[in-house]
């Protein structure tokens, strides 16, 4: 689904918008030497998933016409769980990381 504004642009999450940007950028280049070129995009993420982000980025008229919805919308309101994991010196600390998480994962 593909939201836009009155204006025409489209509305994607910062990771998408950053992804198209640069293969916008590489598509443009390449289009001098082969003319039949095609740009696809695979988006995943829908622009609710950052929706602070995207609004403080939205030109206002565009805000009312950039519904959440529903199953985002709980999201939202789910308390986040973190740990924060301590890069220690050496070549170990991916294991350490990697145990930690699975520990984690256990655990719940």
């Amino acid at each position: 689904r593909v939201y836009m504004s009155t204006k025409g642009e489209t509305v994607l999450c910062p990771h998408s918008a950053i992804a198209v940007h640069a293969g916008q950028k590489e598509f443009a280049y390449l289009q001098h030497e082969q003319k039949n070129l095609k740009l696809v995009c695979v988006l995943t993420a829908h622009p609710c998933k950052f929706e602070d982000c995207v609004r403080r980025a939205l030109l206002p008229e565009v805000i009312p016409q950039f519904p959440c919805p529903e199953n985002i919308a709980i999201l939202h309101q789910t308390p986040h769980r973190f740990q924060l994991l301590q890069k220690i010196e050496g070549n170990d600390w991916r294991n350490d990381w990697i145990r930690s998480i699975k520990k984690a994962v256990v655990e719940r």
